[in-house]
């Protein structure tokens, strides 16, 4: 899991995202170098909102790469 926080500067692990993407509230930011786990039973209840867009995984998935340390 991503966390997302409603207040952050942006860098290269960082992606903004847009209040309503994905059932966000407010603009938010993921970042993308705290990667964590997530227990099973916060899932039980379904999807906290809709899919977000191919571009903001695209996004995401460069930015968990770039704090991996992959050479991108």
């Amino acid at each position: 899991m991503v966390p997302t926080f409603s207040r952050g500067n942006l860098g290269p692990t960082r992606v903004p995202l847009a209040r309503s993407v994905g059932g966000i509230r407010h603009d938010s930011v993921l970042f993308c170098e705290e990667i964590t786990t997530l227990a099973y039973r916060s899932l039980e209840s379904g999807p906290l909102g809709e899919p977000v867009t191919a571009a903001v995984l695209d996004g995401v998935v460069l930015a968990v790469r770039r704090a991996l340390g992959d050479a991108i």
